[in-house]
């Protein structure tokens, strides 16, 4: 059996939150979110567009969802996008948001992802991987540079890469790549190979204390639940958000606050019941 959810929280420092994420069941089971660039305006309101946009594609493609294109379904959802933000008189740059999409489907688990942002994977052994996506001057290729051919081309000038940084708790091994920023960013996962599978926002690192920043790995093992002695391996139900809950709560005891918004959530592909 297989349980998803999601769980969204603002930062410290936002009025208002700029990521979104939903998650849900039906034909195939599904996380999406998005989170809004804090120098663009309005982007919470371009980063729900965007979400909801990603469900309505995966709707559409329901019967033939192991045939997406990457790049085919990021131009459907960005110039979608595109007509409904002209309608609401907002400026183009509000869908200047990462984006990423995931869903399990005929035994594999898919992920889509259009900017930064992290990927989180515990194999069957227990194994932590933390894929860590960022670009060159922390400016993500965002699909909204599809519709402005000037920013673009700005963009291109810049030289940005891509970086991927894989870490492995467990082995505590870690290893990067880097390659070209258009080149797509997607797992097709065997669900069998893993116990949990998780995407997230990057305002996952942004815990705090008296200046100094706490370990993303940290953070990632307490919204996991791992280390705790009476480990939470309720399973059901709203088990994502009532973690992570728990956890952000066990840091502000002691001191840490995330400043910026958090999305995180994932899937449990399989149950432990002892």
């Amino acid at each position: 059996m297989i349980n998803c959810d999601s769980f969204l929280e603002i930062g410290s420092q936002h009025q208002i939150c700029e990521d979104f994420i939903t998650s849900g069941f039906g034909f195939y089971n599904y996380v999406i979110l998005s989170d809004g660039c804090s120098s663009s305006e309005n982007t919470n309101c371009g980063a729900m567009i965007l979400a909801q946009l990603a469900k309505e594609y995966l709707e559409f493609r329901k019967e033939e969802l192991h045939l997406i294109s990457h790049d085919d379904m990021g131009d459907w959802i960005i110039y979608n996008a595109e007509t409904i933000v002209k309608h609401l008189g907002l400026n183009l740059t509000c869908l200047d948001a990462t984006l990423m999409i995931s869903y399990v489907l005929d035994g594999y688990v898919y992920i889509y992802i259009y900017g930064d942002g992290y990927v989180v994977m515990v194999d069957e052994l227990g194994e932590i991987q933390i894929d860590k996506i960022t670009f060159s001057f922390n400016s993500p290729y965002y699909l909204s540079y599809k519709t402005d051919f000037f920013r673009r081309d700005v963009y291109k000038n810049m030289n940005c890469s891509k970086t991927i940084r894989s870490n492995y708790l467990v082995r505590a091994y870690e290893s990067f790549r880097s390659e070209h920023y258009q080149l797509p960013s997607q797992y097709e996962l065997k669900a069998s190979n893993f116990k949990e599978v998780y995407v997230a926002s990057d305002g996952i690192d942004s815990f705090l204390r008296n200046g100094i920043k706490l370990p993303v790995e940290d953070v990632i093992k307490s919204f996991l639940d791992v280390e705790r002695v009476s480990r939470d391996k309720n399973t059901k139900g709203v088990f994502v958000q009532r973690r992570c809950r728990k956890a952000i709560k066990m840091f502000r005891k002691v001191g840490w606050d995330h400043y910026d918004d958090i999305s995180f959530g994932g899937f449990q592909l399989c149950h432990d019941t002892t």
